[in-house]
């Protein structure tokens, strides 16, 4: 009889400590997937502190251009500047715009010198560069985000992890005592027949 008792407790307390290790496990699930999500947020910090410089060296660049600059404060041009850079800053589209500033007088310069000065391929390059890494570092931005925002979903609340530990309480109480109760009765009424 001793010995039954002594099985009984220690089943109940196994059942206990199978309802802490959950409960516990939960918790470090969740501690596990915050870190990450702080990482995550770190990233989107650095990426949107490098996206800030990059649109800084951009307009940095942009001002020096006045062309580009005169165009779009006159609605000249439509045109995004990396667009508009990757279009004039060939020698047969700069062409344009040096006749354009020249039949208006609105420039004093040769056509080699203007377009060394305005259009110039190196600052071209340089901006269309900038541009590039600007998208590059966007969509990094964006599948870090992304990223982040499918951790926090997957993150359980303290509510969520008492309902799940006391769910996987219940079941294990009622898989070992009734249903283990109910298995031995019928064994002891089959052999009490026989």
């Amino acid at each position: 009889m001793r010995q039954k008792i002594a099985k009984e407790i220690l089943m109940f307390f196994s059942i206990l400590l199978l309802t802490g290790l959950l409960y516990s496990g939960l918790f470090i699930y969740n501690y596990i997937l915050k870190v990450q999500i702080k990482n995550k947020e770190i990233l989107l910090v650095e990426y949107k502190s490098s996206i800030d410089s990059l649109n800084l060296q951009s307009s940095t660049l942009l001002d020096d251009n006045s062309i580009y600059k005169f165009l779009k404060e006159n609605n000249l041009t439509e045109k995004e500047p990396k667009e508009f850079l990757k279009i004039y800053s060939n020698s047969d589209s700069s062409d344009i715009i040096y006749k354009f500033y020249n039949a208006n007088n609105l420039t004093d310069l040769s056509q080699v010198d203007f377009i060394k000065k305005y259009l110039n391929s190196n600052d071209a390059n340089t901006l269309i560069s900038v541009y590039e890494n600007i998208a590059l570092k966007n969509e990094q931005l964006s599948n870090v985000d992304e990223k982040k925002s499918i951790l926090i979903r997957r993150l359980f609340n303290a509510e969520d992890i008492t309902n799940y530990s006391l769910t996987f309480l219940f079941f294990l109480i009622v898989l070992v005592y009734p249903i283990r109760f109910s298995y031995k009765a019928i064994k002891w009424a089959i052999n009490a027949l026989k």
